[in-house]
């Protein structure tokens, strides 16, 4: 029998250093799922996941995912507007959070263009290794 001691994340952030304590929050997210319940244009409905307005998630669709905020919430459930294609998403796909991440300023950021996530869009060369990701807490 294995007797080692187990931690929950919030257990384990209080004994890690600070700067790896921000990549433990993925591991209270990486355990929860919901599923689509209804797709009505870029809006998504989802249910059985407890998440609030702001928060993101992304969207499994066989083996890529779409990425999306939730903008409201209902009894049972929260709609997501997509920061992606609706395209093959359809009842029962499966739901989870993500980190909120924000990529930091940087020299390799310099004269480029980014959508809302810190994606290139100027057709230029992935940016590689100078954002850093920052958990963002609402």
């Amino acid at each position: 029998m294995n007797s080692a001691p187990t931690l929950t994340p919030v257990e384990l952030r209080s004994v890690l250093p600070s700067s790896l304590s921000h990549r433990v929050s993925g591991l209270d997210a990486a355990r929860r799922r919901g599923q689509v319940s209804r797709v009505r244009g870029s809006e998504i409905e989802i249910r059985g996941l407890n998440i609030p307005i702001g928060d993101m998630v992304e969207i499994t669709i066989g083996a890529t995912a779409v990425p999306g905020q939730v903008v409201g919430l209902n009894p049972a459930s929260a709609i997501v507007a997509l920061l992606g294609s609706a395209e093959g998403i359809q009842r029962g796909d499966v739901v989870a959070p993500i980190p909120q991440l924000l990529p930091r300023a940087s020299d390799a950021l310099v004269g480029r263009v980014v959508d809302g996530l810190g994606r290139p869009i100027d057709g230029g060369p992935p940016i590689l290794g100078a954002p850093l990701q920052l958990e963002i807490s609402s």
